[in-house]
């Protein structure tokens, strides 16, 4: 349990600079189809200051994660990508009805040292789905990824939610 704020959390988003990440998480959920978590370090963790759940499909987190203090033993790939700055996997965790999920860690780099880590969280049928996505659509979903985690994507806050029958088009000119 927190006790941290809302008000509390907000600053600390624009304390450290992580605003323009947080405000793409909603893109990436919809499109990556996974739950998104922001964390930064804390002296006995980490703690998520902001999430983003898909609207298209069900969310695989039973809880709110803002607010939520991790430690090593609950959220190890956390941990590890806010200590080397490298990205991680963490495959087959059983999060909701022992449901298996993959999580993907990476980090966000400001000034040569990571500041936080972003966990993009997906249960292993839909991880199954998009690895047989065409190659085009996978580099231009990683590219979206990497410009994200540096706040890159202007005008990413203004951006709608994608809805049921909405998916994106990526054009290889």
């Amino acid at each position: 349990m927190s006790l941290l704020t809302s008000t509390d959390l907000a600053e600390e988003l624009l304390r450290s600079g992580l605003r323009e990440v947080e405000s793409a998480m909603p893109v990436l959920a919809d499109i990556l189809r996974c739950d998104v978590v922001l964390y930064t370090p804390t002296y006995a963790g980490a703690i998520a200051l902001a999430e983003s759940r898909p609207a298209t499909v069900p969310s695989i987190c039973a809880e709110r994660q803002v607010g939520r203090l991790v430690s090593r033993t609950e959220e190890p790939a956390v941990i590890r990508v806010l200590g080397s700055g490298k990205p991680a996997r963490r495959l087959s965790r059983g999060l909701v009805h022992g449901a298996p999920t993959v999580q993907d860690v990476f980090p966000v780099m400001r000034d040569g040292a990571c500041v936080a880590a972003v966990v993009f969280e997906v249960g292993l049928i839909e991880h199954e789905r998009q690895r047989r996505k065409s190659p085009v659509f996978k580099n231009t979903v990683e590219l979206l990824r990497w410009a994200a985690l540096a706040g890159r994507v202007a005008g990413a806050r203004e951006l709608s939610r994608l809805g049921d029958h909405d998916g994106p088009l990526v054009i290889d000119s």
